[in-house]
């Protein structure tokens, strides 16, 4: 009896890959669909067709590394600034049960239900979900939408509380800390960024510093691109009598989803501070509480030399 031949399917290669997103990025039903989108039309081109040929087949292992994809650079990235324009970008899929076959439980102490799998918010609305850093432009995650099956609340998968159920050396892989992974948020800051932060918020107003500079990195890797954009242009000079397409602009194309600002930088610090969202399940607010009550005053006369001077009547 023969053997039914099994065909494997064929690897998306760059090229591949950027044929695709132009594809969409220059077809006008796909451009004014996502007009108002907060992700770039080429990321959000991308992402489409990755959850298109790779997510849903499940081909996990041939171009993600953890739960990450970095764009990939290929020849003809250098004749279309708008996939040139995202080279090097991370899309994050965040799906626990599907990347790494995960059981995970209910976040909730009083409840013993199992989370299980409903919708990613890219299924029907199309929309990614940015994280914003100081190592350049954003990142864009496709995040799972859990539910529990036992008291059915619904949580996302980058919740802390739901990170918080998954084994370290996994949930890293989501490059947020537990205490900023706050519910119910349009954004989040990575983990490296908020930890520079941290260092920072001595001064109220250090908010609007920490805004600038996640502007300021977001810039930066937009002049970086230009620069390698037209130097290949340039190279090519000799060999082409073409003139090179002009690059896309910054603002509405490049960004079309602003960082966060000083107050609400400054809040979300405050909030990470008073949450115990934590593997130590103590807040930072506590633990510094605590140990300025723990030191003692032994064998040392102590004045507060705050008050008023006293009136001599």
């Amino acid at each position: 009896m023969t053997q039914p031949m099994i065909q494997s399917q064929k690897l998306l290669s760059p090229v591949d890959l950027c044929s695709a997103v132009m594809e969409r990025v220059i077809n006008a039903e796909f451009r004014e669909k996502h007009k108002a989108k907060g992700a770039p039309l080429a990321m959000l081109a991308f992402a489409e067709e990755v959850t298109k040929k790779i997510t849903r087949p499940k081909q996990f292992a041939d171009y993600f590394d953890g739960m990450t994809m970095t764009v990939p650079w290929c020849s003809e990235a250098g004749n279309n600034p708008e996939y040139h324009s995202i080279v090097g970008q991370k899309l994050l899929y965040v799906d626990w049960q599907n990347l790494y076959d995960l059981e995970m439980c209910c976040p909730h102490a009083t409840c013993t239900g199992v989370l299980s799998n409903d919708r990613h918010n890219f299924s029907k609305h199309k929309t990614l979900f940015p994280i914003y850093g100081l190592e350049g432009a954003l990142a864009w995650c496709i995040v799972q939408k859990i539910e529990c099956s036992c008291c059915k609340r619904p949580f996302d998968a980058n919740d802390g509380e739901v990170l918080l159920n998954i084994l370290p050396h996994i949930a890293e892989d989501y490059p947020v800390k537990t205490a900023y992974a706050t519910t119910n948020s349009t954004s989040h800051i990575s983990r490296n960024a908020s930890e520079i932060f941290a260092t920072l918020m001595i001064a109220y107003g250090n908010g609007e510093l920490c805004s600038k500079l996640l502007y300021d990195a977001i810039n930066r890797a937009y002049m970086g691109r230009i620069k390698t954009y037209y130097s290949l242009a340039l190279s090519r000079k000799e060999s082409s009598t073409t003139t090179p397409n002009e690059y896309i602009p910054k603002d509405g194309s490049f960004i079309r989803q602003c960082p966060p600002l000083g107050d609400t930088i400054r809040d979300l610090y405050n909030q990470a501070a008073s949450s115990a969202t934590n593997r130590w399940g103590i807040s930072d607010f506590e633990r510094n509480t605590r140990e300025m009550q723990s030191v003692k005053c032994v064998g040392i006369f102590a004045q507060d030399h705050t008050f008023e001077p006293i009136k001599i009547t």
